[in-house]
């Protein structure tokens, strides 16, 4: 799904070019858990989409295109989360419009079991991480950015100290994962602007030493997902948390039960939801293949309270 932005044309010499290609204002949704998500419009009405970079594709929502009366068509493809597994389906609206991208009779996936009023969509990271991808949720705000002649230069223009790690986008859906560490395991962590907090696989928690009837854990809120259906979480003390040079201890962590493998295993075993993203300014570099974050203050997981400091 092409953004539709200039490109930035070849430069001549090493000088780096760090062009901004597009800035877009996130509106948050308190009703859905202070759900990000962008202002668009799906044949000429205003719907709201959620930004998602857990997302591998970018879909409509079947309620919103029922009340629209576009025709559908049943695809085999599974659209799978939190909460099990969503049929899919393909339709081509006369004209979609996000940010900048104008859209006319395009082929879009439809996702069955996402029904929120106004909602038209899920934003995903075929959308959100085709250019390199500054996101601060603090200050309500999605940047795209284009490099050339920057592979040795920091681009975390923001904040001279800014810490950066490695940046996978994984070859099979392009969402991006970083490395992390928990109770000195090596992980990889999703990064997810869909995900309301971060969160830990329940069997990679258990090979850390998680135990659900412990005397530091408690049962934690259902966590719900596609279809409404939901998955038992736990709340638990970690010995320690790193990315890179950042370093939590005893952090407080939410465990989610493991169905079907929600989280992929081979992939990820970590999430890095928006508590972890509402206290850090990030960027994305898929040019650069790097992380680079800013703590800014705050808990970085909203089951340690506010208790932990990086």
């Amino acid at each position: 799904m092409p953004l539709l932005l200039a490109a930035l044309s070849s430069q001549a010499g090493a000088e780096c070019r760090y062009t901004e290609l597009a800035a877009l204002g996130i509106s948050v949704d308190e009703r859905i858990s202070d759900t990000p998500y962008l202002d668009a419009q799906i044949n000429g009405k205003s719907v709201h989409m959620l930004i998602d970079t857990g997302a591998f594709k970018t879909v409509l929502t079947r309620a919103e295109l029922d009340r629209q009366q576009v025709t559908l068509t049943r695809i085999s493809e599974i659209m799978s989360g939190i909460g099990g597994r969503a049929p899919m389906f393909s339709a081509r609206p006369k004209e979609v419009v996000i940010g900048p991208t104008r859209l006319h009779q395009t082929s879009f996936p439809v996702v069955e079991g996402f029904d929120f009023p106004g909602y038209g969509g899920i934003i995903g990271a075929d959308y959100l991480l085709q250019a390199d991808l500054e996101i601060a949720l603090a200050d309500k705000q999605l940047k795209f950015f284009r490099g050339a002649g920057c592979d040795d230069k920091s681009l975390a223009y923001w904040d001279a100290k800014a810490l950066d790690v490695p940046l996978e986008t994984l070859s099979r859906d392009g969402r991006a994962i970083v490395p992390v560490t928990i109770n000195g395991s090596k992980l990889m962590a999703l990064i997810d602007t869909g995900a309301t907090i971060s969160l830990v696989d329940q069997h990679t928690a258990e090979r850390l030493g998680f135990d659900p009837a412990s005397a530091g854990t408690r049962k934690g809120n259902k966590l719900q997902g596609l279809n409404g259906k939901t998955r038992q979480s736990w709340i638990t003390t970690f010995d320690s948390f790193a990315i890179g040079e950042e370093q939590i201890s005893h952090p407080r962590i939410t465990v989610m039960e493991s169905v079907d493998g929600d989280l992929n295993a081979r992939d990820h075993q970590v999430i890095l939801g928006r508590d972890f993203l509402l206290a850090h300014h990030v960027l994305l570099s898929t040019g650069q293949r790097r992380f680079y974050y800013s703590y800014l203050g705050g808990p970085v997981f909203a089951a340690s309270h506010g208790t932990e400091q990086p």
